[in-house]
Order: C-alpha cells, then structure tokens, then sequence
C-alpha cells in the first residue's frame, strides 16, 4: 500500500487490474453520492426471501463466483464518460459492495493506488471496507486491512461513515435522503446482525437487504446475513439456501461455507459439511487455521467418529475458548473412550452447571463412574438417564452391564433379581437400539446405538453360555461379536461346537490358528475343531506335534484328555485321561470322560467319585444334572 491514511499525499497512478477494467469497459453504474441516475431503471432482482439453492448440496468449486464475473451487467450503462475521480470511486465501491476477501482486499489496493480521490473520501470508503473486512471475516481482516486501519477508532466525518458506524455497532438505522438508493449506504445495515441477536435488529437489517436487493447491484453479503438470520431462527434448510446463494457471488467467502456445514451438522449430515468445508479450502487455503471453520471441522469429525481426527481441532477450540460447553463435552466423550477418566470428570462437572439433563452428559456420568470402579455411582447415574431417556439403548445397555455385574458378596435373593433386571434390559436394547437402513442418524449416533446393541448381546451371550443354553447363545454370537474390545473366538468355538456347527466352528479355529500359531487357546480349538469334524488323523498331528514342546500344564492337561478322546481303546484313553488330571485336577473334560468310562464299566463308586468333583466345578450344568440322576438310577 502506498497511501497513508493520515496522508494527503498522492503517489501511484489507478491500478489497472482485470476486475476494474471489467467494471469500466462495461459502463457499470454503481450509484455513489451526487453520481449521474441511469437513463433506465433497473430491473428488479429475484425476491430475497426465496434462496438460489435450497436443496443444500455443496457447490461445485468451479461455480462459485461465477456470478461475480456478470455483476451488475442488468444496469444500464452511463452514456457520459466517467471522470478519473468517479471511475475510482465506483470501482472502489463496486469492490466493497462485493464484499468477499478478494474484493476488499482489491479495495484496498485500489484506495492505495488512486490519484483522484480525495482524501476524506479515501478515508471514508477504507473505514467502512475494514469494517465490514473486521465483522464478517474476523479471522483473515488481518490479511484484508491495512495495519494502520486495524484499529482506527475515530469514524470519518462524511454520512455514508458514521450511518456504517452505527451499523457496525449494532444500530442499523435507515439512510438520509442524500444517501438513498446507494449501493453501499442500504447494504451496511445489515452489518449490524453480526453485533445483535435482536429479532429488532434483523428486521430493521433486512428491511435495508430488501431495499439493496431492488438495486440490482451484487454482494455476497446479503446472504451470509440471510443465512446467520436463519441460522437463528433455526431454519436449517433457508440457511443452506442462503448461504449457497453468497457463494454463488464469492466462493472464497467462507462464512458462508462454515454456516452451510453447520447447517448440515445441525440437519445430522456431518459428510456434507466436511465436503462443503473442503470445498471453501479448495479456495482460499489460508482459511484452514480460521477458528469458526476449525470449529465446524472438528464437529463434523466428531460426529462421524473420526475421533483421532478430531482430537486435536476439539482441544485447539477449547485453548481458544475453555468455557465453550459443546466442545466440553464433546473432550470428555473423547477422554472416555480412551478411558481417560480422571481427566474426563472435571469436564463433566464444568458442564454440568450448563445443562445436567443433556442426554450426552449423564451418559457420559456413568460411564465414568464405572470406568472408576464406582459401581453404585454409576448405576444412580443410569437409571437417572432411563428415567429421562427410557428407550434410549445406550442407557438400556450401559444399566444391564452394571446390573449384570452385581458382586458375589451381594444377597443370593437380591443378585439373583439384579441378573433377572439386566437381561430384561438387555432384551429391550436388542428391540430400541436397531438402526434401521435409510436412518437420519449422524454416523457417530448410528456407531454408538450400533456398538450399544452389541453390547446387549455380549451381556446375553454371557448369560446363556452360564446357563448353558446353546441355542440362545448361537443366536446371540455374530452381533456379540461386534461389541467393542471383545475378543469372542475362544467362546465363539465353545458356542459353535456345543450346538454343534462343526463346520463353521472348523473354519473360525483355522483361521485363528493361522492368525496365532503359538497360542495356546487357538491350539486347542483347532484340534477340538478337527476332531469334530472328524478330521482324527490331522487332529492327531497337530495334538502329538505340539505335546512335543513347553508348554503350560493346563495346556498340556487339554492336549491329553484330547488324545483320550482319539484312543482306540478304553485302556490308552483311561491312561491319557489320568495322564490330563495330573496335569490338571480340574480339567472338568477330563473328570467327565473318567465318569463316562467308569459308568459304562459299570463301576460305579469310582463314576461316583469323578463325577462328584466335576458338579464341584460346574454344579448348574445340566448335564453334569443329567448324568447324576442317570447315576442314582443305576443304583449304588
């Protein structure tokens, strides 16, 4: 810039860039103070309160602005040759009545450059460009507006100042006669929406759009304003139209793309609004570090659960702004998933003095109070959520776990009504917590209601295998194995050979010992697998090979009673099977083939004497039950 704004001095010549050569070529009329009226009126522009684009899909990059190129080709050009002076003055008002980042910064340069204006003039139309550059783009005014305009308090003497001056107060006002049907002086009292939230405000604001708009002059501004009035009013849907609308005269005027995706945040469309958000930065680069497209990001990766994404955004927010309650809670929802406790519970008592009710609070309340171990605390706050939310599955399963882990010390009667309270719970998690195709939920809702349904089945799956009841249990098993860190193939290949899927318990136990050939567990479900699925001789292999190495004596315990069940005869499987309770009294396997052996010889005081030790173990498996019953019949 080489003027200054405290100087009278007149340096560089009119700068003759491509947008005002466009602007003087065409013979556009952008009214001004004592500038000639055109031979013929205008014609009217579409009516403002019916958006360009309401169905909300982002614009494409290409499309953004295009309406910029044209602007103000319906005026009827002057047949007069414009003066030096005047030609500056318009191009320079054209710039600011454009109102996106690239035109007041070409404002700017152009009030830098000229030779014609006078100085109050000069003064004047820079004041009212940096206020508009402060209000509606707060993050980049330090790249738009010349140092020494940054903080000038003092408004210029000239009318057109001192009316935007009570607009950029918050005081929109309607313009004296000597203003009227400027351009400028009816677009700056919509500035004052970005100062008040009054409905006064707006009305008085979008009276002076609706006088703007029958100018036929082009301003992103009109819908940014529009769109912030709709956003308050909470009309998702004219907000998008709206804010499409000043992107379609300035797509760099990310505003407007940081209201769309909030709008789409808001409508449950956080994809939307990540693209939208894309789009602006395809643009304007530097806007990445604005804090209110920052702050849409983080949102929008939160809510479609790309939490390591959205970390880092959610604390900058809060370095920013600690007492923003939305961001609050969405860090503890962060912490406690990662299990951070200790840190998520100051967070959650800041929010709760702003809204102790909210669904994501209490949740969150029992979640950490579990996480601490606190188990009646936790059980307060989840039948407090149910109270308030009593179909809401993430409470429906968050309650059935805590009730499900009732301690032993507790009463026989009262654990016994605690386990009958969880699965009930837990059943109606299964029926509330669906997410059906074609849902309105956020990805992050759909993931936690999914992850809750999981839940509830894990909690079944658990309950029917104690019961040993097979058939429940094999019904329950692919949704259980989607709840979060379980690791359900060693109870999977239980479920699968007691209900006897040998073919898919076979493949499971395969593909585990393939992912994990030193391990113990997969090992042994692999041989179980093949053993059922009458696969002896490579069950044999696999048994003999690894009998061969370390292993631990529970391990070995399992091989043994194994090799007992592949024995030709009675005499090598009782030996493999003593051999397995050497290793390992409490091989119930092992304690359950002796008894069969022994029953089937007919002796029973030592049937009697193994099977007594495995109802120790198991005393509520049914056929352990059976077996006892088959025993006493027999006779002594």
């Amino acid at each position: 810039m080489t003027r200054h704004w405290r100087d009278d001095a007149r340096s560089a010549p009119l700068c003759c860039v491509p947008f005002v050569t466009r602007l003087l070529v065409a013979g556009l009329c952008i009214a001004c103070a004592g500038a000639p009226a055109p031979s013929a009126p205008a014609p009217s522009a579409p009516a403002p309160s019916a958006p360009a684009q309401a169905q909300g899909e982002p614009l494409a990059d290409k499309t953004r602005g295009a309406a910029a190129a044209d602007a103000g080709t319906a005026l009827k050009p002057t047949a007069t040759p414009l003066s030096p002076a005047l030609a500056e003055r318009r191009a320079i008002e054209f710039a600011i009545v454009l109102a996106s980042p690239k035109s007041l910064s070409e404002a700017f340069s152009l009030i830098g450059t000229s030779k014609a204006l006078k100085l109050d003039e000069a003064r004047s139309l820079a004041w009212i460009a940096a206020r508009i550059a402060g209000l509606v783009y707060p993050e980049a005014a330090e790249e738009l507006v010349p140092a020494d305009l940054r903080n000038q308090g003092e408004t210029p003497a000239t009318p057109l100042a001192r009316f935007a001056g009570e607009a950029a107060a918050g005081r929109p006002g309607t313009p004296e006669p000597a203003l009227e049907g400027q351009p400028l002086a009816e677009l700056v009292p919509a500035l004052a929406l970005f100062r008040s939230e009054s409905r006064e405000t707006a009305r008085r604001a979008l009276e002076g759009l609706e006088r703007f708009a029958r100018l036929g002059a082009v301003s992103a501004l009109p819908g940014i304003v529009r769109g912030l009035d709709a956003e308050r009013r909470k009309d998702w849907q004219g907000a998008l139209g709206f804010y499409a609308e000043a992107l379609s005269v300035a797509g760099d005027a990310y505003p407007a793309s940081a209201g769309r995706a909030r709008a789409f945040l808001a409508t449950n469309r956080p994809a939307e609004a990540l693209a939208e958000l894309d789009a602006a930065l395809s643009l304007r680069p530097s806007a990445s570090d604005y804090a209110t497209l920052r702050r849409a990001r983080a949102e929008a990766y939160y809510r479609l659960g790309r939490f390591a994404e959205a970390e880092p955004l959610v604390i900058g927010v809060l370095r920013e702004d600690p007492l923003d309650s939305g961001f609050v809670l969405m860090r503890a929802h962060l912490l406690t998933r990662a299990r951070a406790y200790q840190q998520a519970l100051p967070l959650l008592d800041a929010y709760a003095t702003v809204d102790p009710g909210n669904r994501r609070y209490l949740l969150l309340r029992t979640l950490v109070a579990e996480g601490l171990k606190s188990r009646d605390e936790a059980l307060k706050w989840a039948r407090r959520g149910l109270t308030a939310y009593p179909d809401d599955p993430e409470f429906l399963a968050a309650a059935a776990r805590l009730l499900f882990a009732a301690p032993l010390s507790l009463k026989l009667e009262l654990r016994d009504a605690a386990l009958a309270e969880g699965r009930e719970l837990a059943r109606r998690t299964l029926d509330a917590g669906r997410v059906e195709p074609g849902s309105t939920l956020a990805p992050l809702e759909a993931q936690l209601k999914g992850e809750a349904i999981a839940e509830a089945a894990r909690l079944l799956l658990l309950d029917a295998v104690a019961r040993y009841d097979w058939t429940t249990a094999l019904s329950l098993l692919d949704r259980a194995k989607t709840a979060p860190g379980f690791d359900a193939r060693a109870l999977s290949g239980l479920v699968l050979r007691k209900s006897g899927e040998w073919g898919r318990a076979l493949e499971e136990a395969a593909a585990w010992y393939r992912e994990a050939p030193e391990s113990e567990e997969a090992i042994a479900a692999y041989a179980r697998a093949l053993i059922g699925a009458k696969s002896d001789k490579a069950a044999q292999e696999l048994i003999t090979r690894h009998l061969a190495g370390k292993t631990s004596p529970s391990f070995r315990s399992t091989l043994l009673y194994l090799q007992g069940v592949l024995a030709k005869n009675e005499e090598a499987a009782l030996g493999f099977f003593r051999s397995s309770l050497v290793e390992n009294a409490d091989n119930g396997e092992a304690l359950v083939a002796m008894y069969d052996l022994y029953y089937r010889r007919k002796e029973y005081q030592r049937a009697r004497f193994y099977l007594k030790q495995a109802l120790a173990i198991a005393p509520e498996d049914p056929e352990l039950k059976r077996r006892a019953r088959e025993l006493e019949a027999a006779g002594p």
